[in-house]
Protein backbone atom coordinates (compact mmCIF):
# COMPACT_ATOMS: atom_id res chain seq x y z
CA UNK A 1 0.00 0.00 0.00
CA UNK A 2 1.60 3.26 -1.04
CA UNK A 3 1.77 6.33 1.09
CA UNK A 4 -0.85 8.29 -0.81
CA UNK A 5 -3.37 6.02 0.89
CA UNK A 6 -3.40 8.90 3.37
CA UNK A 7 -4.48 11.26 0.61
CA UNK A 8 -7.30 8.89 -0.29
CA UNK A 9 -8.42 8.77 3.34
CA UNK A 10 -8.45 12.50 3.79
CA UNK A 11 -9.63 13.31 0.34
CA UNK A 12 -12.72 11.26 0.92
CA UNK A 13 -10.19 14.75 2.15
CA UNK A 14 -5.59 27.27 -8.00
CA UNK A 15 -8.23 29.10 -9.59
CA UNK A 16 -11.48 27.22 -10.01
CA UNK A 17 -14.46 28.37 -12.00
CA UNK A 18 -17.88 27.98 -10.43
CA UNK A 19 -18.86 25.55 -13.19
CA UNK A 20 -15.99 23.21 -12.29
CA UNK A 21 -16.84 22.74 -8.64
CA UNK A 22 -20.52 22.30 -9.47
CA UNK A 23 -19.66 19.02 -11.17
CA UNK A 24 -19.82 17.29 -7.79
CA UNK A 25 -23.21 18.82 -6.96
CA UNK A 26 -26.27 16.67 -7.72
CA UNK A 27 -30.02 16.87 -7.28
CA UNK A 28 -31.94 13.86 -5.92
CA UNK A 29 -35.54 13.75 -7.15
CA UNK A 30 -38.31 11.39 -8.20
CA UNK A 31 -39.46 8.16 -6.55
CA UNK A 32 -42.24 9.99 -4.71
CA UNK A 33 -40.13 12.73 -3.12
CA UNK A 34 -42.19 15.83 -2.30
CA UNK A 35 -39.10 18.06 -2.62
CA UNK A 36 -35.67 17.46 -4.14
CA UNK A 37 -32.59 16.91 -2.00
CA UNK A 38 -28.96 17.56 -2.88
CA UNK A 39 -25.78 15.48 -2.89
CA UNK A 40 -22.38 17.19 -2.80
CA UNK A 41 -18.97 15.50 -3.07
CA UNK A 42 -16.32 17.25 -0.99
CA UNK A 43 -12.55 17.02 -0.71
CA UNK A 44 -12.02 16.95 3.04
CA UNK A 45 -8.84 19.07 3.10
CA UNK A 46 -8.33 21.42 0.16
CA UNK A 47 -6.74 24.70 -0.88
CA UNK A 48 -8.74 27.78 0.08
CA UNK A 49 -8.23 29.09 -3.45
CA UNK A 50 -10.28 26.18 -4.79
CA UNK A 51 -13.43 27.73 -3.28
CA UNK A 52 -15.50 24.54 -3.55
CA UNK A 53 -18.35 25.77 -1.32
CA UNK A 54 -19.49 28.32 -3.87
CA UNK A 55 -22.77 30.12 -4.55
CA UNK A 56 -24.36 27.10 -6.22
CA UNK A 57 -23.62 24.94 -3.17
CA UNK A 58 -24.81 27.61 -0.72
CA UNK A 59 -28.02 28.10 -2.69
CA UNK A 60 -28.82 24.38 -2.31
CA UNK A 61 -28.08 24.53 1.40
CA UNK A 62 -30.60 27.36 1.69
CA UNK A 63 -33.18 25.34 -0.28
CA UNK A 64 -32.75 22.36 2.07
CA UNK A 65 -34.38 21.83 5.46
CA UNK A 66 -31.43 20.01 7.02
CA UNK A 67 -27.78 19.11 6.42
CA UNK A 68 -26.13 15.70 6.63
CA UNK A 69 -22.35 15.30 6.72
CA UNK A 70 -20.45 12.06 7.31
CA UNK A 71 -20.29 13.00 11.00
CA UNK A 72 -22.46 15.29 13.11
CA UNK A 73 -19.84 18.03 13.33
CA UNK A 74 -22.18 20.18 15.42
CA UNK A 75 -22.26 17.59 18.22
CA UNK A 76 -20.51 19.15 21.26
CA UNK A 77 -19.32 15.69 22.29
CA UNK A 78 -17.49 15.09 18.99
CA UNK A 79 -14.12 16.66 19.98
CA UNK A 80 -13.96 14.43 23.05
CA UNK A 81 -14.90 11.37 21.00
CA UNK A 82 -12.28 12.16 18.36
CA UNK A 83 -9.61 12.70 21.01
CA UNK A 84 -10.46 9.34 22.54
CA UNK A 85 -10.07 7.55 19.21
CA UNK A 86 -6.90 9.32 18.12
CA UNK A 87 -4.99 8.07 21.14
CA UNK A 88 -3.17 4.73 21.33
CA UNK A 89 -1.69 2.69 24.14
CA UNK A 90 1.65 2.39 22.36
CA UNK A 91 4.17 5.20 22.05
CA UNK A 92 5.03 6.53 18.60
CA UNK A 93 8.66 5.68 19.30
CA UNK A 94 7.72 1.99 19.60
CA UNK A 95 7.33 1.76 15.81
CA UNK A 96 10.64 3.26 14.72
CA UNK A 97 14.36 2.88 14.98
CA UNK A 98 16.10 5.45 17.16
CA UNK A 99 17.31 7.42 14.14
CA UNK A 100 13.90 7.39 12.39
CA UNK A 101 12.13 8.50 15.55
CA UNK A 102 14.66 11.28 16.06
CA UNK A 103 13.93 12.48 12.51
CA UNK A 104 10.15 12.37 13.08
CA UNK A 105 10.41 14.09 16.46
CA UNK A 106 12.51 16.91 15.01
CA UNK A 107 10.17 17.34 12.06
CA UNK A 108 7.03 17.48 14.20
CA UNK A 109 8.55 19.94 16.66
CA UNK A 110 10.56 22.17 14.33
CA UNK A 111 8.59 22.11 11.07
CA UNK A 112 5.03 21.53 12.27
CA UNK A 113 5.18 23.02 15.77
CA UNK A 114 3.65 19.89 17.32
CA UNK A 115 4.91 19.17 20.82
CA UNK A 116 5.76 15.68 22.17
CA UNK A 117 2.78 15.59 24.54
CA UNK A 118 0.56 15.72 21.43
CA UNK A 119 2.28 13.22 19.16
CA UNK A 120 3.81 10.58 21.44
CA UNK A 121 0.49 8.77 21.98
CA UNK A 122 -1.34 9.80 18.79
CA UNK A 123 -2.09 7.32 16.02
CA UNK A 124 0.18 7.97 13.00
CA UNK A 125 -2.76 8.30 10.61
CA UNK A 126 -4.17 11.16 12.70
CA UNK A 127 -0.76 12.83 12.85
CA UNK A 128 -0.86 13.04 9.07
CA UNK A 129 -4.02 15.15 9.27
CA UNK A 130 -2.21 17.54 11.62
CA UNK A 131 0.77 18.09 9.31
CA UNK A 132 -0.93 18.18 5.89
CA UNK A 133 -0.96 22.01 6.01
CA UNK A 134 2.83 21.96 6.30
CA UNK A 135 3.16 19.60 3.33
CA UNK A 136 0.97 21.72 1.08
CA UNK A 137 2.02 24.80 -0.89
CA UNK A 138 -1.36 26.47 -0.30
CA UNK A 139 -3.46 27.63 2.64
CA UNK A 140 -5.88 24.83 3.48
CA UNK A 141 -9.51 24.67 4.55
CA UNK A 142 -12.06 21.99 5.43
CA UNK A 143 -15.19 22.38 3.23
CA UNK A 144 -17.34 20.57 5.80
CA UNK A 145 -16.58 23.31 8.33
CA UNK A 146 -17.74 25.94 5.84
CA UNK A 147 -20.90 23.98 5.01
CA UNK A 148 -21.68 23.55 8.70
CA UNK A 149 -21.00 27.22 9.53
CA UNK A 150 -23.12 28.51 6.65
CA UNK A 151 -25.89 26.03 7.44
CA UNK A 152 -26.00 26.97 11.12
CA UNK A 153 -26.23 30.67 10.29
CA UNK A 154 -29.17 29.82 8.03
CA UNK A 155 -30.85 27.90 10.85
CA UNK A 156 -30.35 24.43 9.35
CA UNK A 157 -30.07 21.35 11.56
CA UNK A 158 -26.72 19.54 11.26
CA UNK A 159 -26.74 15.72 11.30
CA UNK A 160 -24.33 12.84 10.74
CA UNK A 161 -24.65 9.76 8.53
CA UNK A 162 -22.55 7.70 10.94
CA UNK A 163 -20.97 7.86 14.38
CA UNK A 164 -17.40 8.83 15.25
CA UNK A 165 -16.95 5.35 16.71
CA UNK A 166 -17.88 3.66 13.45
CA UNK A 167 -15.75 5.90 11.23
CA UNK A 168 -12.67 5.66 13.44
CA UNK A 169 -13.21 1.89 13.66
CA UNK A 170 -12.87 1.65 9.89
CA UNK A 171 -9.58 3.53 9.91
CA UNK A 172 -8.35 1.47 12.86
CA UNK A 173 -8.36 -1.59 10.61
CA UNK A 174 -5.05 -0.35 9.22
CA UNK A 175 -2.42 -1.81 11.59
CA UNK A 176 -0.54 0.84 13.56
CA UNK A 177 2.82 -0.37 12.23
CA UNK A 178 1.63 0.17 8.67
CA UNK A 179 0.27 3.61 9.61
CA UNK A 180 3.66 4.42 11.12
CA UNK A 181 5.48 3.37 7.93
CA UNK A 182 3.20 5.49 5.71
CA UNK A 183 3.63 8.50 7.97
CA UNK A 184 7.41 8.25 7.91
CA UNK A 185 7.45 7.91 4.11
CA UNK A 186 5.18 10.94 3.77
CA UNK A 187 7.43 13.31 5.66
CA UNK A 188 10.73 11.78 4.49
CA UNK A 189 9.81 12.39 0.84
CA UNK A 190 7.81 15.59 1.20
CA UNK A 191 8.07 16.58 -2.46
CA UNK A 192 6.53 13.31 -3.60
CA UNK A 193 3.76 13.69 -1.03
CA UNK A 194 3.05 17.19 -2.34
CA UNK A 195 2.89 15.91 -5.93
CA UNK A 196 0.49 13.13 -4.95
CA UNK A 197 -1.74 15.60 -3.13
CA UNK A 198 -1.72 17.86 -6.19
CA UNK A 199 -2.66 14.95 -8.48
CA UNK A 200 -5.69 14.13 -6.36
CA UNK A 201 -6.61 17.79 -5.84
CA UNK A 202 -6.47 18.58 -9.56
CA UNK A 203 -8.69 15.61 -10.38
CA UNK A 204 -11.22 16.94 -7.89
CA UNK A 205 -10.94 20.53 -9.12
CA UNK A 206 -11.62 19.34 -12.69
CA UNK A 207 -14.72 17.56 -11.42
CA UNK A 208 -13.33 14.32 -12.82
CA UNK A 209 -14.85 11.57 -10.67
CA UNK A 210 -13.56 8.80 -12.95
CA UNK A 211 -10.01 10.12 -12.64
CA UNK A 212 -10.28 10.27 -8.85
CA UNK A 213 -11.53 6.68 -8.70
CA UNK A 214 -8.78 5.67 -11.13
CA UNK A 215 -6.12 7.03 -8.78
CA UNK A 216 -7.49 4.76 -6.08
CA UNK A 217 -7.54 1.77 -8.42
CA UNK A 218 -3.86 2.31 -9.27
CA UNK A 219 -2.98 1.62 -5.65
CA UNK A 220 -2.01 -1.97 -6.47
CA UNK A 221 -1.38 -2.74 -2.80
CA UNK A 222 -4.56 -1.01 -1.65
CA UNK A 223 -6.39 -3.73 0.24
CA UNK A 224 -9.65 -4.75 -1.40
CA UNK A 225 -11.00 -5.55 2.07
CA UNK A 226 -10.10 -2.09 3.34
CA UNK A 227 -11.56 -0.48 0.21
CA UNK A 228 -14.76 -2.40 0.87
CA UNK A 229 -14.86 -1.22 4.49
CA UNK A 230 -13.83 2.37 3.74
CA UNK A 231 -16.17 3.03 0.83
CA UNK A 232 -18.61 0.31 -0.13
CA UNK A 233 -19.93 -0.80 3.27
CA UNK A 234 -20.23 2.77 4.46
CA UNK A 235 -22.14 3.74 1.31
CA UNK A 236 -24.51 0.83 1.83
CA UNK A 237 -25.00 1.82 5.48
CA UNK A 238 -25.77 5.40 4.51
CA UNK A 239 -28.47 4.63 1.95
CA UNK A 240 -31.23 3.78 4.50
CA UNK A 241 -30.32 6.90 6.50
CA UNK A 242 -30.45 9.05 3.39
CA UNK A 243 -33.73 7.52 2.19
CA UNK A 244 -35.47 7.93 5.52
CA UNK A 245 -34.53 11.58 5.75
CA UNK A 246 -35.04 12.78 2.17
CA UNK A 247 -38.56 11.37 2.34
CA UNK A 248 -39.27 13.53 5.37
CA UNK A 249 -37.35 16.73 4.56
CA UNK A 250 -35.31 18.23 1.77
CA UNK A 251 -31.72 17.41 2.72
CA UNK A 252 -28.28 18.64 1.71
CA UNK A 253 -25.86 15.71 1.94
CA UNK A 254 -22.11 16.41 1.88
CA UNK A 255 -19.69 13.46 1.77
CA UNK A 256 -16.22 12.78 0.39
CA UNK A 257 -16.32 12.73 -3.42
CA UNK A 258 -14.84 9.22 -3.43
CA UNK A 259 -18.17 7.95 -2.07
CA UNK A 260 -20.06 9.06 -5.19
CA UNK A 261 -18.51 7.02 -8.00
CA UNK A 262 -18.44 3.38 -9.04
CA UNK A 263 -21.07 0.66 -9.03
CA UNK A 264 -21.24 0.77 -5.24
CA UNK A 265 -21.11 4.57 -5.06
CA UNK A 266 -23.99 6.64 -3.71
CA UNK A 267 -25.09 7.79 -7.16
CA UNK A 268 -25.58 4.25 -8.50
CA UNK A 269 -27.07 3.00 -5.22
CA UNK A 270 -29.65 5.81 -5.14
CA UNK A 271 -30.50 5.29 -8.81
CA UNK A 272 -31.01 1.58 -8.08
CA UNK A 273 -33.57 2.63 -5.47
CA UNK A 274 -35.51 4.54 -8.14
CA UNK A 275 -34.29 8.10 -7.57
CA UNK A 276 -33.24 10.43 -10.36
CA UNK A 277 -29.75 11.86 -9.84
CA UNK A 278 -29.05 14.96 -11.93
CA UNK A 279 -25.85 16.99 -12.16
CA UNK A 280 -26.28 20.68 -11.39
Amino acid sequence: MKKNLFLILFAFMHLVSEAQSERFLYEISGNGLAKPSYLFGTFHIICKSDSVVNKAVKDRILLSDQIFLELDMDDPKMPVQLFKHMRMEEKLSDFYSESDYSFIKSYLKDSAGIQPFVFEKTKPMLLYSLIINKLSTCEMEVPENIIMGFGKKAGKEINGLESVEYQMGVFDKIPLKEQANYFLESIRDKEKTKREFETMRKAYVKGNLDEMMGIMEKEDEFSEKFKEDLLEKRNQNWIPVIEENIRQKSSFIGVGAGHLGGNQGLIKLLEAKGYTISKL
